[in-house]
C-alpha cells in the first residue's frame, strides 16, 4: 500500500506523548521498510520523505528521549535508509541529525548506542 507510511506517521503523532509501544512498532516498522530490495529501495527512501517518516521518527525521539530502546530502533531504521543521499539531506534537514549527536553524547554509557551509529 503506497500510503502505508502516512498512515503509520498519522498513528505515530496521534500517541506520540502517551504511547511509546506505537512508536517503537512504528520505528521498527519503518527499518523493516528500509531493508527492502535494491530495485524497491530508492522508492522507499522516496516515500519516507515524502510521507513525512523522516520527520516522524525525529518528533518520536524528542517526545521521548531517555527511552532507549527507542532511540536504538531509530538508529538502525536510519542506518538501513543512509545509502540515500535524499534521506541523509533530510536527516540533516529536518534536525535529527544534530538530535542523534547531542543524544549520543548524553545517554551513551556503556557505548553500546555509540557502536550502532
Amino acid at each position: 500500500h503506497r500510503n502505508a507510511v502516512s498512515h503509520v506517521v498519522k498513528g505515530m503523532r496521534t500517541f506520540k506523548e502517551t504511547s511509546s509501544e506505537v512508536l517503537c512498532t512504528s520505528v521498527a516498522l519503518f527499518h523493516n521498510f528500509g531493508v527492502m530490495s535494491d530495485e524497491d529501495h530508492q522508492e522507499a527512501c522516496e516515500i519516507m520523505i515524502d510521507q513525512e517518516g523522516i520527520k516522524a521518527i525525529h518528533e518520536a525521539c524528542e517526545e521521548w528521549e531517555d527511552h532507549v530502546l527507542l532511540l536504538t530502533s531509530a538508529m538502525h531504521a536510519l542506518f538501513n535508509f543512509a545509502d540515500n543521499d535524499e534521506i541523509r539531506v533530510e536527516v540533516v534537514d529536518v534536525g535529527l541529525l544534530d538530535f542523534v549527536i547531542d543524544m549520543l553524547k548524553r545517554l551513551d554509557f556503556e557505548k553500546n548506542l555509540m557502536k550502532t551509529a
